[in-house]
């Protein structure tokens, strides 16, 4: 096994305007949470990957094609998972954005699984940027 994390802490909070649902981004691109938990002076996210978390995306695709939204489930250490039909185009390094807010890039395709003959493949997304990794965040308000 292997030790991971599925939250991040923040050093604002209610006194800063911040609620539970808020978004988490990096950069103001890439979602990364949302809020789980607030005090005065600081705040929890739960990354989009925590084991068990459900969050709809869409393949990015150019604007004029309309992407189907599939939902995905956090499978801990950043990493989320969904099933597409076998058909489906889809190659290492596409990225997947959220359904509800598409300006936030949820996910990087980096494993693809199909059985031989299956009608459905296993799609393994990870966030292009390492939480471990962040030392800044954005907090996008759910009433923005």
């Amino acid at each position: 096994g292997y030790l991971f994390s599925d939250a991040i802490f923040i050093n604002q909070g209610n006194n800063a305007g911040i609620k539970i649902g808020d978004l988490v981004t990096y950069q103001n691109k890439i979602l990364v949470g949302r809020v789980a938990e607030v005090g005065a002076d600081w705040s929890k996210a739960a990354l989009l990957g925590r084991s068990g978390n459900k969050i709809t995306l869409r393949q990015d695709a150019p604007e004029n094609i309309q992407s189907i939204p599939i939902e995905a489930t956090g499978r801990g250490g950043g990493e989320l998972q969904m099933e597409m039909p076998a058909d489906v185009n889809l190659k290492i390094g596409d990225i997947f954005r959220s359904a509800e807010n598409p300006e936030f890039i949820g996910g990087v395709v980096y494993k693809i699984s199909s059985e031989s003959g299956g009608q459905f493949k296993k799609i393994n997304i990870v966030s292009p940027v390492s939480a471990v990794l962040l030392n800044e965040v954005n907090i996008v308000s759910k009433n923005d």
